[in-house]
């Protein structure tokens, strides 16, 4: 039971009190903030340069084969995918390019 309070979005004054200026107004200072880290604070090329290219490596391993499947999916006919994957990755471009 309780008392229903009217919102209206990105407004911090309910009908009935204060809602809180942080939660009206998450979506319009995520993308403030989002915007000054990546154009004022980071720069891309630099974030990349203290990477690690072996940790990189360990951590997007695992999800290369899912990433194929998927993309694979989308590019080629369900019978191919069903093959073995030794099968498929061992056909040149220019036949996979054939079979679809």
């Amino acid at each position: 039971w309780g008392l229903p309070i009217f919102r209206r979005p990105n407004v911090p004054l309910g009908l009935i009190g204060w809602q809180g200026i942080v939660p009206c107004k998450t979506e319009k200072m995520s993308e403030v903030m989002v915007e000054m880290v990546t154009t004022q604070l980071l720069s891309v090329e630099e974030t990349f340069k203290r990477l690690d290219p072996r940790r990189v490596a360990d951590l997007l391993a695992p999800e290369v084969p899912k990433l194929t499947k998927k993309i694979g999916g989308d590019l080629f006919p369900k019978w191919l995918l069903n093959l073995p994957e030794m099968v498929i990755f061992g056909l040149p471009l220019k036949n996979l390019e054939m079979l679809n």
